[in-house]
């Protein structure tokens, strides 16, 4: 689980690129009970949706999601302490050494 993951869950916030999964034969469920849920809020509210006008209402197909390059998403140098070798990112020195990417973050974190 990267770091993110957690520190998002621990406070009740989501952040970009923040994923649902779930089981294909519970869609149409899942899709009967939002829309009920959507319609409750409809009549009980007539002004819900211009109160929130960021929400849609969710549909069967997936959208497109397009992800930005900011500065909390661009690669960040990684050097090796033992023989000084600067890696472009975390990704690249853990291809070299054989692990993955969060393990290298991790230890220039400190959280490792």
């Amino acid at each position: 689980m990267q770091p993110h993951a957690k520190k998002g869950r621990e406070k009740g916030k989501r952040w970009p690129g923040d994923t649902e999964w779930f089981l294909k034969r519970a869609l149409k469920s899942m899709l009967s009970e939002i829309k009920s849920l959507v319609q409750e809020l409809s009549e009980n509210d007539p002004n819900y949706w211009e109160r929130f006008k960021g929400l849609e209402l969710p549909f069967y197909k997936p959208r497109e999601v397009v992800f930005k390059k900011g500065v909390w998403n661009k690669s960040r140098s990684v050097i090796c302490l033992d023989d000084k070798t600067v890696y472009g990112s975390a990704t690249e020195a853990a291809l070299k050494y054989n692990t993955i990417q969060g393990s290298v973050s991790a230890v220039c974190l400190g959280t490792s």
